[in-house]
């Protein structure tokens, strides 16, 4: 597939439709019936999906424009970019011609690291985040006599790794999926950073690394990540962790990763990170807090937000979010990591405003030696997805088992600390008039936790 032409919305690639592959010709017949400039970049059997790229980023000469010129229907006035506009003209135009019926229609949404914050779909950083050298030291992995994991394989969908001796010899691939040398920034290190997790809690487990997102900005497409999903399913992994997140503007599932996801084997445990987006400053939403990260929120995938060792979820995990299935520890966890002195992006250098928007000061450069402390819902999840496959045995315990048996001692365990625990919290109204007539609101839904770190 050649050089992507459209440009990049925070959200998804501007130009870019994606269309169940039994509707693409139908799809395709109708844009050139149209006169739309367009390329049809690429069918991919394995998703079942077809990627059209419009050639003209002109809004004149866009979708709807076309579809406003032929007929009589008006471009819908909420939708709030042109490819918004081009999809709903699109349905409303099928939809008008077979009787409500419309083909399967979709954005090609960008995805990236969970890092901090994520406001945008692709990286988001902030809070506690950013790398620090240990406490202590450098912390080299214990000897064990038994190796829980052994035979179980486990895939981490990330940066491309590179040559640590927490990961010697324990990992697979191709050349492509691992660095000649040690990525310049602790963004390259990211992958590196979760696959040791994984290790560090199933050591004898084989990880599978595919390489999806690049070294210097942690992203990618989901088109991409989705054939990657779709392909590394079929390689006999019980396991496969997305320390990754998407967010779309309306809510709604990424079609192509949706789509990646219903296409695995029923017996792969899909676990993915919950995001980094639940902080309460800034004026946000109740709902902007708990909106959904994707691919966690869809059904089938384990959910993981971060929580300190004591179980209380990190500031940034969303705390009123019902599509999270479990907590785990992901404050100041510590994996294998760069040597030297590493360039690391840090909350002193974004603003406030936008913490995702990178201000033109000068990373602040730290010392490291193999190891570092971080935060996050990615290192939550990559320490979940070890402990599965910990309790994973071939042949005898799924990885489906492993996990039911995790979250009913998660569940147990967490009742049995709310119940010797104080009262859960409530939200009162504010000072008012009503202030006597209200009651107390329930706390915010707790999912489970699952401790993983002493």
């Amino acid at each position: 597939m050649g050089e992507p032409q459209g440009e990049r919305n925070a959200f998804y690639r501007t130009a870019d439709l994606v269309v169940a592959l039994e509707h693409a010709d139908l799809v395709v017949a109708t844009l050139e019936d149209l006169g739309v400039d367009f390329t049809e970049a690429e069918r991919s059997d394995d998703l079942g999906l077809a990627l059209l790229r419009l050639n003209d980023e002109d809004t004149a000469n866009r979708i709807a424009a076309k579809i406003e010129e032929r007929t009589e229907q008006e471009q819908a006035p909420h939708a709030r970019t042109a490819l918004d506009r081009d999809l709903t003209a699109l349905r409303d135009y099928f939809a008008a011609r077979y009787a409500g019926w419309t083909p399967t229609l979709g954005k090609n949404r960008l995805v990236g690291r969970v890092e901090g914050a994520g406001e945008t779909g692709q990286i988001g950083h902030g809070g506690e985040s950013d790398p620090e050298p240990p406490t202590g030291g450098p912390r080299p992995r214990p000897r064990m006599a038994h190796r829980p994991g052994l035979g179980a394989r486990v895939a981490v969908l990330d940066t491309a790794v590179f040559a640590h001796p927490d990961l010697e010899g324990r990992c697979i691939g191709s050349p492509a999926d691992f660095l000649d040398d040690e990525p310049e920034s602790s963004i390259g290190c990211h992958g590196t950073f979760v696959t040791g997790l994984v290790l560090s809690m199933a050591p004898g487990c084989t990880v599978e690394v595919r390489k999806v997102l690049g070294e210097e900005d942690g992203a990618a497409e989901s088109w991409d990540l989705a054939k990657q999903i779709v392909a590394v399913g079929r390689t006999g992994v019980d396991v496969l962790n997305l320390s990754i997140v998407c967010y779309t503007e309306d809510g709604q599932p990424p079609l192509v990763l949706a789509t990646a996801i219903d296409r695995l084997d029923p017996d792969i445990v899909v676990v993915a990170a919950a995001g980094n987006h639940g902080y309460p400053e800034k004026e946000k939403r109740s709902w902007e807090k708990n909106k959904p990260a994707w691919p966690a929120a869809l059904d089938d995938v384990i959910a993981v937000g971060a929580a300190g060792n004591e179980g209380k979820p990190a500031k940034f995990t969303p705390d009123d979010a019902p599509w999270i299935d479990v907590w785990s520890n992901g404050v100041k966890v510590t994996s294998a990591f760069l040597h030297g002195d590493i360039p690391v992006r840090t909350d002193d250098a974004r603003t406030k405003e936008a913490p995702e928007a990178q201000t033109k000061e000068e990373p602040e450069v730290r010392t490291f030696e193999g190891y570092a402390t971080w935060s996050g819902s990615s290192f939550a999840a990559a320490l979940v997805s070890g402990a599965i496959a910990a309790g994973t045995v071939p042949g005898r315990t799924s990885a489906r088992a492993a996990w039911k048996e995790l979250s009913e001692r998660a569940a147990k365990e967490s009742a049995k600390a709310r119940a010797a625990g104080a009262p859960q919290p409530v939200v009162t109204a504010r000072k008012g008039p009503a202030a006597e007539e209200a009651r107390p609101k329930p706390a915010p839904r707790r999912p489970p936790f699952l401790r993983l770190l002493a």
